[in-house]
């Protein structure tokens, strides 16, 4: 019925009202169809995979921005994956409503995902593999039929111009990220006259959210091998092809994501191995005034000339990074002590955890070795799309910190524009810009603003964000026409509670290990971070939640997949991981002993 109704609707342009029957030999008949004339045009917002970038609230300039980078990085990706200019032009409003803000909080327009693949002819077959990299349900939409023998074998043939291309786009992409962000750091952003800052903002934007549709080029190629190397594990009668594609993913080197962690440990030796800066920082005093000590006491010189040298180069690596209202290590950095007592009472090693990995994957490839050793060659193609499996997911990491320092280069400019506002009163705090979109601080500044109160406006925008901080919509809304009239459906608590000794929750291993300790609940990232081999229990992660993975036992999460962020990172660490736990923060009571097993993917209550 599902299909019937799709194929007319297509055929027909609308939706059809469809009389139908089934006769005595079981055959389906349609026996009439007219429009359906009162339906408004249904939209579906899902908030799979966006959540690890920007999980809670996020403010209107976050929005404003993070939907603009949308817009101009997938149409550039549709350009490069051959879709004809006239079809990019009329389609524009999807390429610019690929993302919405719902009571606050970032979700796909997911419908218009669909479409960007039916752009695209041939392109059908990768839906699956995407679908899954971003933990989305089956899919919502079928595409338009199959493309032809020709369109099929043009399509594939530029799909193989792409891959041959596809290291030395991404190199030069990251010499160009590495260019503007060198030059963006000798500029003095206080000497900036406002008009010259908003100008500086839109060369960034300009030079760099375009060029960086090779992340989707990537992404695309990461996701399809990813299923490929489980698919040639499964066909070829591997135990557990799942677990195994996992482990060979472990220990890969040139992860650009782990790196700010080792540069962190580094530190951390620095003041274990000294008596005067280790007692500064393992006092109980308030993390703002260890930090004041540790840049201003004499004797901490060359330790202060390391974390500077850290700050310059992975300071905009923090917990919700990509949110322009978070502060960055280098504006926050009592972060960055929190962080320090945790290692040091830990005693984690990084070149510990990476050499159990890389055992675990050396184990997983003596395995592949022994039972493709006598089908040569199996053997060949497999090495060769693992191979480029593991290529493809490095540089999505390392694509995704250049992208972090982007987004840390745009807080900058926003910040000092929000100190100008407050200098002429235009705001009361410099922080209050936030409550501002792109377009509304801009307008301000060229005049071409139809509302000059901004004073009004932030203070009519902070009520409204306080009302959507009391509830949470559900994670898929589907609406009608007008998507702001009725309230959104809200997140609904499971009524399992689990918690007796043997109860078990099911999500995704990603991280191979078996790892026992107590639970601790982080519902925001911003509650108390002391951390001490505790088996983590959160919503969702982003990229700045490395920090408190490598001082955790383990972690289990709500939200993510086998390719998300938090799935990577857990396996690179050795941290055993479980992504998909629905519910996890209500089901597991903070300080429950708990058993988890990355590998299974069990959550056990012991």
């Amino acid at each position: 019925l599902v299909a019937t109704g799709r194929d007319l609707a297509e055929s027909f342009g609308v939706p059809q009202d469809i009389e139908w029957a089934l006769d005595e030999a079981g055959q389906f008949h349609v026996l009439q169809a007219r429009p359906i004339t009162t339906l408004a045009r249904e939209q579906i917002f899902d908030n799979s995979n966006i959540v690890e970038s920007y999980p809670g609230l996020s403010s209107p300039l976050t929005f404003s921005f993070a939907r603009h980078g949308y817009e101009q990085t997938f149409r550039q990706g549709s350009r490069l994956f051959g879709v004809p200019e006239s079809v990019i032009e009329a389609n524009r409003s999807v390429h610019a409503n690929l993302v919405a803000l719902i009571d606050g909080r970032m979700y796909y327009n997911i419908l218009h995902w669909y479409r960007l693949f039916l752009f695209v002819p041939g392109f059908e077959g990768v839906i699956p593999a995407w679908e899954k990299a971003l933990g989305l349900p089956p899919r919502m939409i079928s595409p338009v039929g199959k493309a032809d023998l020709s369109v099929r074998l043009k399509m594939s043939g530029r799909f193989l111009r792409r891959f041959w291309t596809l290291q030395r786009d991404v190199d030069a992409y990251q010499s160009l990220f590495a260019e503007v962000h060198e030059a963006f750091g000798r500029r003095e952003l206080e000497a900036l006259e406002v008009h010259d800052l908003l100008e500086l903002y839109e060369l960034l934007t300009r030079r760099l959210l375009r060029p960086y549709a090779i992340s989707l080029i990537n992404d695309t190629f990461a996701q399809q091998l990813y299923e490929v190397v489980r698919k040639c594990l499964d066909r070829w009668g591997f135990e557990d092809p799942e677990s195994l594609r996992n482990d060979l993913l472990c220990g890969e080197k040139g992860m650009e994501s782990v790196e700010p962690v080792h540069s962190m440990f580094a530190l951390t030796e620095q003041i274990r191995a000294d008596r005067s800066l280790r007692k500064c920082v393992e006092s109980d005093r308030d993390v703002q005034e260890v930090w004041d000590s540790i840049v201003k006491e004499p004797g901490f010189e060359a330790f202060r000339e390391a974390l500077d040298a850290h700050l310059q180069r992975y300071g905009d690596r923090t917990l919700h990074e990509l949110k322009l209202e978070t502060p960055s290590a280098q504006e926050n950095p009592t972060f960055l002590v929190t962080m320090f007592r945790n290692y040091l009472r830990g005693g984690q090693n990084v070149e510990t955890m990476e050499a159990r990995e890389r055992s675990i994957r050396e184990a997983a490839e003596a395995i592949v070795f022994r039972t493709l050793r006598p089908h040569p060659i199996r053997r060949r193609l497999f090495d060769w799309v693992l191979r480029h499996c593991r290529r493809t997911v490095k540089n999505r990491e390392n694509l995704r910190l250049s992208r972090t320092r982007a987004y840390g280069m745009v807080k900058r400019i926003f910040r000092q524009l929000g100190h100008r506002f407050a200098e002429v009163s235009m705001l009361e705090d410099p922080s209050d810009i936030f409550y501002l979109t792109v377009e509304e601080v801009s307008g301000q500044i060229r005049a071409t603003a139809v509302d000059r109160d901004l004073k009004r406006i932030v203070s009519r925008r902070r009520a409204e964000y306080e009302r959507f901080a009391a509830t949470e919509p559900a994670s898929r809304v589907s609406t009608h026409g007008l998507v702001y009239t009725e309230p959104f459906e809200e997140k609904r608590e499971d009524s399992f509670q689990p918690g007796q000794s043997g109860d078990c929750l099911r999500g995704l291993g990603c991280s191979p290990g078996r790892i026992r300790g107590r639970a601790k609940v982080i519902e925001s990232p911003d509650q108390d971070l002391s951390i001490d081999g505790e088996i983590l229990i959160a919503p969702m992660t982003d990229p700045g939640w490395v920090f408190l993975m490598v001082a955790a036992g383990g972690l289990v999460v709500e939200k993510g997949s086998l390719l998300s962020h938090t799935a990577i990172i857990g396996r690179e660490l050795g941290v055993p991981t479980v992504v998909g736990v629905e519910g996890a923060t209500g089901l597991i009571p903070d300080g429950a002993e708990i058993e988890i097993d990355g590998r299974a993917g069990t959550v056990r209550f012991l």
